[in-house]
């Protein structure tokens, strides 16, 4: 399984978080994660290796993004990164994966993810989830993109 995350550094512990309850709730799964950030410090890598390294079953790559890459996007919203914008990226920044599942950082997962990995999207570029908060406060509209696109 390929798993995305795309943070900053400031959201290293949340995604330490996050990655235990994976790993922890998926130890018969392989799983790849990828970490897409524009800013992951040192200590920060070496925190996140050391937790990967104590599982067999999971291998970690940290692949770094120009901050330049989103600067041409718009942002209106004051708590909205640059790395937000990387999952929209993810099939131009790791061309070689032909399936990956993103998980924001700020979640636990609390149950084996291998029914949803293996969800039939052959025939889909994109498959997803409506994430109500973001429809109720009107984001798509916010960022210059219709609400029902």
């Amino acid at each position: 399984m390929n798993i995305a995350f795309c943070i900053n550094d400031k959201y290293v512990e949340q995604l330490l978080v996050v990655l235990t309850s994976l790993i922890e709730n998926n130890k018969k799964e392989n799983i790849n994660i990828y970490i897409l950030s524009s800013d992951i410090t040192p200590l920060s890598e070496i925190r996140l290796n050391k937790l990967v390294s104590c599982f067999k079953n999971t291998c970690l790559s940290i692949v770094k993004i120009e901050k330049t890459t989103t600067q041409h996007l718009k942002s209106t919203i004051e708590y909205i990164s640059n790395e937000t914008y990387y999952r929209y990226l993810i099939a131009d920044l790791l061309p070689e994966i032909d399936k990956i599942l993103y998980f924001d950082a700020d979640i636990i997962i609390n149950g084996n993810i291998k029914q949803l990995w293996d969800t039939d999207v052959s025939n889909y570029l994109l498959a997803g989830v409506r994430d109500l908060f973001i429809r109720d406060i009107n984001y798509s509209e916010q960022i210059g993109i219709k609400h029902d696109d």
